[in-house]
């Protein structure tokens, strides 16, 4: 089974553009200083109105803690709001606290994998697309939890039927070995259609391969070089090296020069 990687936290965390009508002044403010780089007074807005309750307020202070904006990042402060705002159901906030217990940062951070999946998974039922592919990742690979590959399967699912092409791939990836579902080379397929028609380049080889085999759908040469054409745009080593077989065998087509 190929590794399951699970996406991290960026460098620098997005802050969030989401106006609420509670506090709004002062986040709002928060927001216009944010904008224009002037993230001290960014700091000073935002912590206001986070000590009044606003929850994305609390959310964006601790990302801007993060960020290294302000200096040196604060994880005990940041990791403080960011708990906060997750205990009050925001998302993006759970999704950052489980990330940061997830990579771990010694000696900010310690890492904790139950603690990141519990708050993986809370973001998940809530229905964050990249929480549910990193809650099926984790059950998958058995980190923080029991491995489960059945509910590693149903979580896959919930992030693929949202558009994240991962979770796609790796459902795509249980149905060809029959891994906590029956085992159908039919539904693969069509899950690593759907990954690789957004881009993804592990995906786009797996499309390519199967119609090179005709495994799970018609055997199609032509269309196969297409996909092992695209997956080498996207740097795969495996897709130069079978357009290469497929140019010394004269399939798919024209010989590629």
């Amino acid at each position: 089974m190929k590794q399951i990687f699970l996406f991290f936290l960026k460098a620098c965390l997005v802050v969030s553009t989401v106006f609420v009508t509670a506090h709004a002044d002062k986040f709002s403010e928060g927001m216009q200083a944010a904008q224009q780089g002037n993230y001290q007074a960014a700091q000073q807005s935002w912590l206001a109105a986070a000590k009044q309750g606003n929850v994305e307020a609390q959310y964006n202070l601790g990302a801007l803690m993060l960020s290294g904006k302000l200096g040196h990042p604060d994880y005990d402060s940041a990791m403080s709001w960011l708990d906060i705002a997750a205990q009050k159901g925001h998302d993006e906030a759970a999704y950052a606290l489980g990330m940061l217990y997830y990579t771990g940062n010694e000696p900010d951070v310690e890492r904790d994998q139950k603690k990141a999946f519990e708050l993986f998974r809370k973001s998940a039922e809530r229905g964050s697309a990249a929480a549910q592919f990193n809650v099926g990742a984790m059950l998958m690979n058995g980190q923080g939890v029991s491995k489960d590959l059945i509910s590693a399967a149903d979580w896959f699912e919930k992030a693929a039927e949202q558009g994240n092409s991962q979770a796609q791939f790796n459902l795509g990836l249980l149905y060809l070995s029959g891994s906590g579902v029956k085992q159908d080379p039919k539904q693969a397929y069509l899950w690593f259609k759907r990954s690789a028609e957004l881009g993804y380049p592990n995906a786009q080889y797996r499309v390519a391969k199967m119609l090179f085999d005709g495994d799970g759908v018609a055997l199609d040469h032509e269309q196969a070089k297409s996909w092992f054409l695209k997956a080498q745009e996207n740097k795969s080593v495996e897709a130069a090296f079978m357009l290469g077989f497929m140019s010394y065998l004269g399939l798919g087509g024209a010989r590629i020069m």
